[in-house]
């Protein structure tokens, strides 16, 4: 179903903060605001300021809408959870030491960025209306309705189980509790926290942006959460065996259906050989993955 995603920054949230963005060759991402615990009593409320990145998006969106005339789904931006936003503002390495040397005041920084997160959230939601689509997880260009937030939290694969537990999925549940549900994504392994994942409230399922189904089955995973995944059309017939095998429910995109750059395709008076092959091979794995 044909829709339209905006884009990602890092500094999206931060800058409801003040924090500006700060650019490496493509990297974006958000200065440090906070330095000493004390400081995170210095942050303000979260805003939506014209000219921030927050903003920048938002304005992104209004475009995306006018000029579609509302008649195609637009993603919200890729909303970055309470603790990725909290490692921008202060570093990681300070914020995990601080839920144990100084838990009131980590408390205030991510509850400050557990608002600004549903801020953000609810005014993508009154911005596009119909248009809204709650995720920028790639494996759904339509995410059917009650599924409440998407949230990336990439640090997850830095916390144990006992971290997990106590310092994010309070956050996480306030969230899903205010948005009828989560879904969660993480780049890297985070098998270890998969049963942790399993007792967020109203868990809807989780994207794995580095991790095999198979790495997943191995570390627990069942057919109680969606599995929003992605897989190059080679492997696309190994993925669906896998899922029916086990019972997953999974929704799977495929990458790499096209002969050549899809970013800059040739018509068909253009194609090589090489692309016709390519084009016969892959309707090959098509016709057996119908027949999965």
């Amino acid at each position: 179903i044909p829709a339209v995603f905006p884009g990602c920054k890092q500094s999206t949230i931060p800058s409801m903060f003040g924090a500006e963005e700060l650019i490496c060759g493509e990297d974006y991402c958000s200065e440090k605001i906070i330095f000493k615990p004390q400081d995170v009593y210095r942050m303000g409320e979260p805003r939506i300021e014209d000219g921030s990145v927050a903003d920048y998006w938002i304005r992104m969106q209004e475009y995306l809408y006018e000029e579609t005339e509302g008649r195609l789904g637009i993603h919200i931006t890729d909303m970055q959870g309470p603790a990725d936003v909290c490692g921008q503002l202060w570093g990681y390495d300070n914020l995990f030491v601080s839920a144990y040397t100084n838990p009131e005041e980590y408390g205030v920084i991510m509850t400050k960025a557990t608002d600004a997160f549903l801020i953000l959230w609810n005014r993508q939601k009154e911005t596009l209306g119909e248009s809204f689509i709650g995720t920028h997880l790639f494996g759904w260009s339509r995410a059917p309705e009650g599924n409440g937030a998407a949230v990336s939290a990439d640090s997850i694969v830095m916390v144990s189980p006992e971290f997990f537990d106590e310092f994010y999925a309070p956050y996480l549940n306030r969230i899903s509790k205010e948005t009828g549900g989560i879904v969660l994504h993480s780049c890297g392994d985070f098998g270890h926290l998969l049963p942790n994942l399993y007792q967020l409230e109203r868990i809807k399922g989780i994207n794995a942006g580095q991790m095999t189904v198979e790495e997943l089955l191995a570390a627990g995973l069942d057919s109680r959460l969606v599995v929003i995944a992605q897989s190059k059309v080679e492997q696309a017939e190994t993925m669906f065996r896998l899922a029916r095998d086990n019972g997953l429910r999974m929704d799977l995109t495929i990458v790499g259906a096209w002969p050549g750059d899809p970013y800059n395709p040739n018509s068909l008076e253009e194609w090589t050989q090489k692309d016709w092959e390519r084009a016969r091979r892959i309707n090959d794995i098509m016709q057996k993955i119908s027949e999965v």
